[in-house]
């Protein structure tokens, strides 16, 4: 299949003043890392139905975020009680009609304490800093779309999630997190690595067996060294992915069973982060790693 992605740039809006993206990677590492205020990253907003506190609005969790790092969190608890709460958190507007193929919105989510709920919500006419309840807001609920299901998951550790935005991307649209709670019963919602892209995980394939992928020694631009554990000998398919998702590296891998090693060479890779994936179709594995 082939993959098209554009590259992220900045568009503007006649109709609203406001900031289209062509692509979304949001991870809230630099308006969040010392700040537990609500710093929304850069044409990101929000909006409370009723006057947010620290607590119970969109905030920063400087080291709530998966694997520590920071993270967006959303929590009814404040002094010593539970609030009613209605709490959007808005992305920017994104323009995905130049993707020629599939394109996904992927977020990890992780709650704690007692289930709150968290709906997930797009909207084609949403105007930024209005209140989002008003009846002339066209909101489509795509929380029962989420692969896997937001659920009681979720609350046993980071969840990696995907929604499939193809049907809607012919017409510019905003993505939001919209967060309930009641005076009795809430808990706290963080998300993190909010990104675009044309690639979705195959969750039961994930869910069937995993692949442990370990990255040996340090990576450079043309040339990385893994270690992997199949539990059955065959032909694998590895693919390199920047962080808007493109596949910038392809090969097959023909592996005995057991713990292997390979050498990847003639990357062609510019610094920074990428994600290493391997499948057969059957079981799936994937890591990170930083090219210096």
């Amino acid at each position: 299949m082939k993959l098209f992605f554009t590259v992220s740039i900045i568009l503007f809006s006649a109709f609203n003043c406001s900031a289209q993206l062509t692509a979304l990677n949001e991870d809230f590492d630099a308006n969040c890392a010392s700040s537990s205020s609500a710093t929304y990253p850069t044409y990101w907003s929000g909006y409370c139905k009723f006057v947010p506190t620290l607590a119970y609005g969109w905030n920063c969790y400087p080291v709530g975020g998966r694997f520590g790092t920071p993270g967006f969190t959303c929590n009814s608890y404040y002094a010593p009680y539970h609030h009613e709460d209605t709490a959007w958190l808005f992305t920017p507007k994104l323009n995905l009609s130049g993707n020629t193929d599939h394109i996904y919105l992927r977020y990890d989510s992780h709650y704690e304490y007692t289930a709150s709920k968290l709906s997930l919500l797009l909207s084609h006419n949403y105007i930024k800093y209005t209140n989002p309840d008003t009846s002339n807001i066209d909101w489509l609920d795509v929380t029962g779309t989420s692969t896997p299901t937001v659920g009681p998951d979720d609350s046993l550790d980071w969840v990696t999630h995907f929604v499939d935005l193809t049907p809607y991307k012919a017409t510019p649209l905003i993505f939001a997190f919209k967060y309930t709670s009641t005076n009795t019963s809430g808990g706290r919602w963080t998300i993190d690595n909010i990104i675009t892209t044309p690639w979705a995980l195959n969750i039961k394939d994930l869910q069937k067996e995993i692949i442990p992928i370990t990255v040996i020694g340090s990576a450079t631009s043309n040339e990385l060294s893994i270690s992997c554990a199949f539990a059955v000998a065959g032909s694998y398919k590895l693919a390199i992915n920047d962080l808007m998702g493109r596949e910038l590296h392809t090969e097959t891998l023909r592996s005995a069973s057991g713990e292997q090693n390979f050498n990847l060479n003639d990357l062609q890779l510019a610094p920074g982060m990428y994600f290493i994936k391997i499948s057969n179709g059957i079981t799936y594995g994937a890591t990170k790693v930083i090219v210096k």
